[in-house]
Formats: structure tokens, C-alpha cells, sequence
């Protein structure tokens, strides 16, 4: 009854909308070019202190990390903030919000500049924050409603546009005018623009409630569409600031340009963001779809370019520009495709995108400073082009045909355009070949090789819990062999000891590989069970896949001579991690932040054990009345241990954090000979060597029983993936093979 009250609700909404006469051109206009001047500034804002940390930190006496938390603080605010205030304030007409948030930016630049000590600052900025979080999420819904659907595309495009000019113009303007004059008056300057924009929104802006607004309610609402773009956007996001926050130390240290050249293609890089920003906005409302699709394309190979030929400075300079022209498109592709699919109310879902982008942006920072500890600059920008062809891999599952469900149309709903001459149209040869080469891939993910690689990868896995058990439980019990790490370089040492220890050390290194391969397939193609097509699966799927290449690329450089691949202790890198993710601005803050998530990963691993939820992933079917509880007591056992062990890795990094010493972060070897510092430490150590043990022999039985390709398939021996792609299934003719051999 409530459905069919909202559904009635929504039709008498787009009703009225339909006959709401839309305001003069020049008040169109007018407010655009206000909304406009609130993103340059608002973005602006964001970015202001980046320039200035040395002479604030200097003139409020504080260390130059504390000052960073400016800037960091107001990032992780946007990100947290955006969907709850767009959630609470969704009835309160568009105009009031916008006037109330402009306001709270000018009250934000007065005080700023007025802070006499760093809290009055960091408050301030935090309110600031609050605005942004709420602005991107309500000005898209208004902008686009004050112009006819046919240009939505370019209105989105143009306030990316004005946001794109605050790199390239606004903040190293500010950074001019605070080193000339100092740094309150840049932090002042935003009060003005905001107060016009303030008086002339609340002049000109119609209000209305924002359910009655055209563009209140997506044009096509599809739920698997806006999960697929708030995936992507994040992955992207990810890998784009993993690269550009290191930037800096690509261009100097890998192309070798002097660091006047360096500032002239930053400026370059902003320009091209600029011009990407431009062209696409062009493009989005014919290709709404490819727009994003292609800005993600382009960003993998200026990624990838710039880390596999970055030591060439053309080479750099051309993968350089390509990347900057895709940075921007991507956000505001995402944007305008919030507008098309989003399932619910628009400005939750621009919210949602805006949110999912920001924490993006954070975990893009702090992978670039783990990476960059391992593989260095080059490494960067390599793991970052993956993470951005990851995205690309979601995108391209979102457009997989076979289980998107149309969604009914709504009363007042703009019917969809007839498809385009040229255009993959169902039907053509050019469809029929898509076709092909999709069922083709989807039947080789059901393969029987595939789920060969997938148990072999997971016999590995095994191996090596077990041999880093066996370590632990040496150290444990004071026995020979216990002087070796107590982590995968340690495992890697054994095995390389033992007779045909090279030769195993391949097998296990192609083993995995295999394992991400058809991580990957499951990304791509979705996983077997109900809910193997969600989202949430499908990105998971797609970190492990990129954890075993990462492991199964170690493995394999040691066993070709490569000794400083796998066999690094994990103590020490943690610790250059620690100590580089300290020296940021806000350093603490984000290493207690990931240690709290480590934590609560760990805890969620071993409850996940204790509720014996992986036995969904098996074929329980399979598994005898011998076999099952066998199976049982190895999952609960090894996963609760291996979730302790997290979790403590976890409350070491947040140690370290809240004493800022490096130090006190543990890798998993300094982890596991921690337990033995405790009471009865040798028998407690002894423990959790012996669960880890456990898990390993549970990989092994995953090796066996585990729901993978071949293995996970119906009696009629055609799996429910590959009859997705494959369509009906045809009775052969009187002369095919199938009834001559019959």
C-alpha cells in the first residue's frame, strides 16, 4: 500500500513538474553563472591552504603536519558529510539550502582570517566542509532543472568546468597573494565571491519543494547502473590520487626534468584537466554512457604510460597530459550519469558520488605512500593505472546484457530516444560480433582450465600459511629455524630450501597468478550463488585479483634470482610506510584512521569464521558426513585466527599513530612474536601458529570443495553464467555433430 502511495506521490510530482514554467533566460543565465562562481570558490577553498602551510604553521605556531590537517580534515569532513546532511535537508526547498550553505562559507572566510589560534582555523575550515559536502549534492538537481533535458550534459559540463579552473587559476593565484601579503587575506577573498552569489541565488533562484524540481527523479533509474558508477568512480579516484599525490617525485626523480620543469608541466597538467573538462562536457549529453567509459580508458593509459615509459620526458610529457585530461571528465561523468540512473532522488545520489569520490581521493594518497615505498615513483603510477583499469573492468560488467532488469516506465518519464544510425544496435553484424566475443569470454570463464587455476592458486595460498605457521610455531617453542620472518618472505625462504625448491617456487607463483586470473573473471563475469552480481562483490573480487598479482609477481621475481622481491621483511616496510605516512599533513589522523579499519577487518574476518558464513562458498553437497565437520572446524579456527592476527596488526598501527613512533607499527612477523611477549606468551603464540595452520589446511580444502567455474555448475551441466550470455538454448538439427553422434 505505501509503494503504491509513493509511486502515486512521485506521478502527481512529475506531473506538476510537467506544467511548471521554467524562469526568464537572463535568470537563468544569471543563477548558472552564480552556481558557477560557488564551485570555482568552493573548490578553491578546499585546496587553499596546500600552498600556505609553511607561513601558517609559522604564524600560529604549530608543526607544518598539523597545519596539513587543514587540508586533510576538510577532505575526509566532505566525505563523510555528504550523504547525511543531503539526507536530512532532502525537504527543505533548494533555494534555502543553497543561501544557507553560501552563508555558512562567508561566515567561514571572515573567521578564517580573522583565527587567532589553529582551532578557531580548523573550525572554521570544518564549517566550510559542511558547505562543500552539501553543495555538489544539491546544485547538479538545480542547475540541469532550470534548462531543457537536452542540455544537462553541458550544464554539468560547465560547472565542472568552473570547478576545474580553481587548480588552474584560483589556488596558485591564492598561493601568489599569500606569500606576497600573506596568508589571511587569501583565506578572506572567498567571503566576497560568496556573498554575491549568496545575494544573487537568494534573488533569482525560484523556490520550490525539491521533489517538484525536473530533475528531482533520474531519467531511467537503474540500481545496478549507479552501484557500477559509484564503484568506478571510487577505483579511478584511487588510482589517480595514488599517482598525483606523488607526482612531484615521478617528474623529478624517474624523467629526470629540473624543478623549473617540473612547475611548468604542472601547469600543463592543470590545463590539460582543464581542456579534458571542456571537451567532454561537449560530448556528455549524446554519449552519456561513453563518456565516462572513455575518461576512465583514457586515464589507464596515461597511467600505465607514464609507468612504464616514464623515464623518456617526451613519452612523460604526452602520458602526463593524458592523464590530466581525463581526471576531471571522470568526476563529471559520474555526476551527469547520477542524473540519469540514479534509483532514488537525484541529490542523494550526487551526494553518494561525491562521498564515494573524496574517500577515493584519501585511500588514493595513502596507497601511493605504500607503494611508493616498495616499487618506488614508477610503482606508483603502475599500481595506480591498475586500480583505474579495475574501474574500467566494473564499468564494463555494468554494461554486461543478460541481467539488467529494465526498470518500469514512470508517468511523466522522458521515453527513450530511438537508437542512432551507426550505432551497436541489436541485430546488426556489429552487435552479433559483440556477442560472440562476450559469450566467448563468459564459456572460458566457466572452463574447466579456469577452475583448475582457481584450486591450484588456492593449494598455494595454503602452502604458504602452513609454512608461515610452521615458523611461528618454531619461534614459539624456541626450536632451529625460528631466526627466519614469520611472513610471506620468510615462507618463500623455506620452500626455496627444500629439494626442488626453485621448481616449487614457480608453481606456487603461476598458482597464484591463476588465482587472480579468475579473481578477475568473477569481477568481470560475477561469482556463483544469489548475490554473485552485486557490487560489493564484484570490487572485492577485484582487490584480491590485484593483491595475487601483487604476491604472485613477488613469488615469481625470487624464484628468478630476484631475492629482495619476496623475501623483504614485512617489519621493515611497515615501518617505512609508518614513517613516510606520519611526515604527511594529518599523518596521524589517517594512520589511525586505517588502524581502526584494519581492526575492525580483522574482527569482521574472524565473526565471519565463528557464523561460518564460507560455507556458502562451498559445495556443501559435495562434502561427506566425514568431511563436513572436519571442514567446519578448520574455517572457524584458521579464519578466527587469521581475524586476530589483523586486528592486532591493526592496534599497533593506531599505537603508533597516537605516539608518532614508527616504530611501534608491526608487520605481520613482529605481530605474530608480540603474542610471545604476553603472559604464557609461548603457549599463546603457539595458538594462533597452530590456527594459522588451520587455514592453511582450509585453503586446501577450498582447493577441493570450493564453488568455482566447472566445479559450481548445475546437473545439466551448463552454469547459470554462461546461460546468462549464451541466451536459449538451441535443439541441434538434424545434421549436426551432437545428433550424428547420438
Amino acid at each position: 500500500m505505501n509503494g503504491a502511495t509513493g509511486q502515486a506521490r512521485r506521478a502527481g510530482a512529475e506531473a506538476a513538474r510537467g506544467v511548471t514554467a521554467r524562469p526568464a533566460a537572463w535568470r537563468r543565465t544569471a543563477v548558472l553563472a552564480a552556481l558557477m562562481l560557488a564551485a570555482f570558490t568552493l573548490n578553491t577553498v578546499e585546496s587553499l591552504p596546500v600552498g600556505l602551510l609553511e607561513p601558517v604553521a609559522a604564524s600560529l605556531r604549530v608543526s607544518v603536519p598539523a597545519a596539513g590537517l587543514l587540508v586533510t580534515g576538510y577532505g575526509l569532513t566532505v566525505a563523510v558529510a555528504s550523504v547525511p546532511l543531503a539526507h536530512v535537508l532532502r525537504a527543505v526547498p533548494r533555494r534555502h539550502v543553497l543561501a544557507g550553505l553560501l552563508a555558512a562559507l562567508v561566515v567561514s572566510s571572515v573567521v578564517s582570517a580573522l583565527a587567532a589560534s589553529y582551532g578557531v582555523l580548523l573550525a572554521a575550515r570544518l564549517l566550510a566542509a559542511l558547505a562543500q559536502a552539501l553543495f555538489w549534492a544539491v546544485t547538479g538537481p538545480v542547475a540541469v532543472s532550470l534548462f531543457a533535458p537536452e542540455v544537462r550534459g553541458r550544464v554539468v559540463g560547465a560547472l565542472s568546468v568552473a570547478g576545474s579552473l580553481a587548480l588552474v587559476l584560483g589556488v596558485p593565484a591564492a598561493t601568489w597573494l599569500g606569500r606576497l601579503d600573506g596568508w589571511r587575506l587569501p583565506f578572506a577573498l572567498p567571503a566576497a565571491t560568496g556573498l554575491v552569489c549568496l545575494v544573487t541565488i537568494a534573488a533569482l533562484l525560484p523556490a520550490s519543494r525539491p521533489e517538484e524540481e525536473p530533475a528531482a527523479y533520474a531519467t531511467g533509474p537503474d540500481a545496478r547502473r549507479f552501484g557500477t558508477v559509484l564503484a568506478a568512480g571510487f577505483l579511478s579516484a584511487t588510482g589517480a590520487f595514488a599517482g598525483y599525490t606523488y607526482i612531484v617525485a615521478f617528474l623529478d626523480r624517474v624523467s629526470g626534468f629540473a624543478p623549473g620543469t617540473v612547475s611548468v608541466l604542472l601547469s600543463v597538467f592543470g590545463a590539460a584537466c582543464l581542456a579534458g573538462v571542456s571537451v567532454t562536457a561537449v560530448a556528455l549529453d549524446r554519449f552519456p554512457r561513453g563518456a565516462l567509459t572513455a575518461a576512465v580508458t583514457v586515464q589507464t593509459v596515461g597511467m600505465l604510460g607514464l609507468g612504464a615509459a616514464g623515464d623518456r620526458p617526451a613519452a612523460a610529457v604526452l602520458f602526463l597530459v593524458l592523464t590530466g585530461g581525463a581526471l576531471g571528465p571522470v568526476f563529471m561523468a559520474a555526476q551527469n550519469a547520477m542524473l540519469h540512473c540514479a534509483p532514488g532522488r537525484t541529490d542523494l545520489a550526487l551526494a553518494a558520488n561525491s562521498g564515494c569520490y573524496n574517500a577515493g581521493i584519501a585511500a588514493g594518497a595513502a596507497l601511493g605512500a605504500l607503494v611508493l615505498s616498495h616499487a618506488g615513483p614508477r610503482g606508483v603510477f603502475l599500481a595506480g593505472g591498475l586500480l583505474t583499469a579495475a574501474a574500467g573492468v566494473v564499468l564494463l560488467g555494468g554494461h554486461l546484457p543478460g541481467r539488467r532488469r529494465r526498470p518500469a516506465g514512470r508517468a511523466g518519464a522522458a521515453p527513450r530516444r530511438a537508437a542512432r544510425p551507426g550505432r551497436c544496435r541489436a541485430g546488426t553484424r556489429g552487435h552479433r560480433r559483440c556477442m560472440d566475443v562476450l559469450r566467448s569470454s563468459a564459456r572460458a570463464a566457466d572452463s574447466r582450465p579456469m577452475a583448475v587455476a582457481a584450486r591450484a592458486g588456492f593449494a598455494a595460498r595454503g602452502l604458504l600459511y602452513v609454512l608461515v605457521a610452521v615458523i611461528a610455531l618454531r619461534i614459539a617453542l624456541g626450536g632451529a629455524g625460528g631466526e627466519r620472518q614469520a611472513d610471506r618472505g620468510g615462507a618463500l625462504g623455506e620452500l626455496a630450501g627444500r629439494p626442488f625448491g626453485v621448481a616449487l617456487l614457480w608453481l606456487v607463483g603461476v598458482a597464484l597468478a591463476g588465482l587472480a586470473v579468475w579473481q578477475l573473471s568473477e569481477a568481470v563475469f560475477g561469482a556463483s550463488g544469489p548475490d554473485g552480481s552485486k557490487v560489493s562483490r564484484r570490487v572485492a573480487a577485484l582487490f584480491r585479483c590485484l593483491f595475487y598479482g601483487f604476491v604472485s609477481y613477488s613469488v615469481l621475481a625470487y624464484a628468478a634470482g630476484d631475492r629482495g622481491s619476496g623475501s623483504g621483511s614485512s617489519d621493515r616496510q611497515t615501518d617505512d610506510v609508518t614513517a613516510r605516512v606520519l611526515e604527511w599533513p594529518g599523518g596521524q589522523w589517517i594512520l589511525g584512521v586505517a588502524g581502526a579499519g584494519v581492526v575492525v577487518a580483522g574482527l569482521w574476518v574472524s565473526v565471519r569464521a565463528v557464523r561460518r558464513k564460507f560455507l556458502k562458498d562451498l559445495r556443501a553437497e559435495a562434502l561427506s558426513g566425514r568431511a563436513r565437520p572436519v571442514v567446519e572446524a578448520l574455517g572457524v579456527t584458521g579464519g578466527a585466527a587469521r581475524g586476530v592476527v589483523f586486528a592486532a596488526a591493526g592496534v599497533f598501527a593506531v599505537v603508533a599513530a597516537v605516539r608518532h613512533q614508527p616504530g611501534q607499527a608491526k608487520g605481520m612477523d613482529d605481530t605474530l612474536r608480540a603474542f610471545r611477549d604476553l603472559p604464557a606468551g609461548p603457549w599463546l603464540l603457539a595458538l594462533v601458529a597452530l590456527g594459522l595452520a588451520a587455514f592453511g589446511l582450509f585453503c586446501w580444502c577450498e582447493a577441493r570443495w570450493r564453488r568455482v567455474g566447472h566445479g559450481g555448475r548445475p546437473a545439466d551441466g551448463v552454469s547459470r553464467r554462461s546461460r546468462a550470455w549464451s541466451g536459449p538454448r538451441r535443439t541441434p538439427g538434424p545434421g549436426s555433430w551432437r545428433r550424428r553422434r547420438a
